[in-house]
């Protein structure tokens, strides 16, 4: 998810400037494609009541790509992103 972290910083700090930086918890879920696109984008769980910094989060995720699956199935995979006004992880 390393590809990833760069772009959900980018979505965190182009959040509007004249309101609080939002705190808390996102966790993405979606399902792998054979090509290694995800698709099927959930959201199971917002505590940062952003709903900007979601949709942002989605749409970067939407346009990644990961590693094929070796396997004909399309694995499911979750990834949480923990926010915090000054840093975030992973």
């Amino acid at each position: 998810m390393n590809g990833m972290s760069p772009k959900v910083r980018d979505c965190y700090h182009k959040l509007p400037e004249d309101e609080p930086k939002p705190r808390g918890r996102i966790v993405l879920q979606w399902q792998l494609s054979k090509n290694g696109k995800a698709e099927k984008i959930t959201v199971p769980e917002n505590t940062t009541q952003s709903k900007p910094l979601e949709d942002c989060m989605r749409e970067k995720l939407a346009q990644q790509y990961f590693p094929k699956p070796r396997s004909t199935s399309q694995p499911r995979m979750k990834w949480p992103w923990i926010f915090h006004p000054n840093e975030m992880t992973p």
